[in-house]
């Protein structure tokens, strides 16, 4: 992690260690997360569809910039890569990044930059015209979620987009047991993704809905949309005035 990023105060958050990543200290593991999480998921597609929808507002192309956070195996960052002038890609797993990294070398994609940190430490001191994390910001409780969508604000350009996929409950509050069981089902995502969802629940931070509005709009940021994505996750588009 770039230490001059980092938050220096005594009740900073170390994004290193959260519980989910430090699993991931070998590539090996690495390898074996990336095959997993593309038996559950449409991983190539959910990312041609958040690609697609960058497309759209004009935030790719031949002089274009993106940042992902949380960028995992680098998947998306690398086919961003094929249709930005440049890519910084960032996550606080060491191993993630080799894994990305050796990924990229072998596709020849020299316009990626590979960062060790988080939503609380990448470099924000030049503008993206697109941000994008996907399935990271629960790692973070809500307090640190405003931090992180400020931080995430103030780095994109006027008329930047920033997608934000994650776990987000669309509800209340005060009924999420009826709503987990309505919601999430194994006719819906599958008896494995379920498993695996109990667990988010039960160790994860994420949020309601009404919640995580706030938490956007405030930052500084609009919402465009808000849609189902992928099988247990949320879609928000979002754009910066």
């Amino acid at each position: 992690m770039n230490e001059q990023n980092r938050m220096p105060y005594p009740w900073s958050l170390d994004e290193r260690l959260f519980a989910a990543v430090t699993a991931y200290h070998e590539e090996s593991a690495v390898a074996e997360y990336d095959q997993r999480m593309r038996t559950v998921r449409d991983v190539d597609g959910e990312n041609r569809r958040l690609l697609e929808i960058l497309d759209g507002f004009g935030a790719l192309g031949p002089e274009a910039s993106l940042l992902e956070i949380g960028t995992g195996t680098g998947a998306l960052a690398r086919a961003a890569a094929r249709r930005a002038a440049e890519v910084l890609a960032v996550d606080v797993s060491d191993a993630m990044l080799r894994f990305a990294e050796r990924k990229a070398r072998e596709e020849g994609l020299t316009n990626i930059r590979f960062e060790n940190a988080g939503f609380l430490s990448f470099d924000n001191s030049r503008p993206f015209d697109a941000i994008v994390s996907s399935l990271a910001l629960h790692h973070i409780n809500d307090v640190w979620k405003a931090e992180a969508l400020s931080r995430v604000a103030r780095a994109l350009r006027p008329g930047g987009v920033f997608l934000l996929v994650d776990v987000v409950f669309d509800c209340q509050g005060g009924e999420l047991d009826e709503y987990v069981k309505r919601s999430y089902t194994v006719d819906k995502i599958g008896e494995r993704m379920l498993a695996d969802l109990h667990g988010h629940i039960a160790k994860e931070s994420s949020t309601l809905r009404w919640i995580m509005d706030g938490i956007i709009t405030r930052a500084g940021l609009n919402i465009a949309d808000f849609v189902p994505f992928g099988p247990i996750a949320h879609l928000y588009v979002c754009r910066k005035p």
